[in-house]
């Protein structure tokens, strides 16, 4: 006869405990801020991404990407060719552009054309719609908020005007005290990111982030003829 009760207050505990970690979570600094962010990031249908890293007292290219969901994403990144292609600066731009399911791929020389694209790169991983901007290395941003809220902290900063919009910095630490993973300003009122900075397997990178909803891609002329 008391059986039941007794689950009854166990289980009542439960939800209890539950929702106080919730509401803990949801406490710390930032996490509202983010979760928004993340939000708003997903929902994305266009961006424009402008990836660069630091090389002693330079900021070099690493990527251009431009995405206009569903189909089509624009990229541009820098690579070390063989040196018979070496340009003046010891380097060449590569140049891929995924266009409503075709693939034109560029080495600075000569586009080659692959109509059936969907075969050779599934267009989720080729567009990134629904997963946001890339990252030189770590995946996408915001990939990791969910462990970043379990286990790391999320430190306010300065507000700021980047890309002429008023934004706030937050460092994104995997622990307390930890050095940020990666540092966002936060635009006030659409939650979108402006400015991405990270460190990514030793090398520190900025990811400058535009034309949110309003990007759009188009062919090249030697491909629109």
């Amino acid at each position: 006869m008391h059986a039941m009760p007794f689950r009854l207050k166990a289980f009542s505990l439960v939800l209890i405990v539950a929702a106080l970690l919730a509401l803990s979570g949801c406490a710390k600094p930032g996490v509202k801020e983010l979760r928004e962010s993340r939000d708003a990031v997903r929902a994305a249908r266009n961006w424009e991404n402008d990836a660069t890293v630091r090389n002693g007292a330079q900021w070099q290219m690493v990527f251009l990407e431009k995405v206009e969901c569903p189909s089509r994403r624009d990229m541009m990144w820098t690579i070390q060719p063989p040196k018979e292609l070496l340009d003046d600066k010891g380097r060449i731009v590569r140049h891929d552009i995924w266009f409503d399911g075709t693939w034109y791929t560029s080495d600075g020389r000569t586009w080659e054309t692959f109509r059936d694209a969907e075969k050779k790169l599934p267009g989720k991983l080729a567009i990134s719609c629904g997963d946001g901007p890339t990252l030189a290395s770590d995946g996408h941003l915001f990939s990791d908020l969910d462990d970043i809220v379990r286990k790391g902290e999320i430190r306010p900063g300065p507000k700021m005007t980047e890309n002429g919009f008023d934004c706030t910095w937050w460092d994104v630490a995997d622990g307390p005290g930890a050095a940020p993973r990666y540092t966002v300003c936060i635009n006030t009122l659409s939650h979108l990111p402006q400015v991405v900075r990270t460190r990514e397997h030793g090398n520190e990178y900025t990811y400058t982030l535009s034309q949110w909803n309003t990007a759009s891609v188009g062919l090249p002329p030697e491909l629109s003829r």
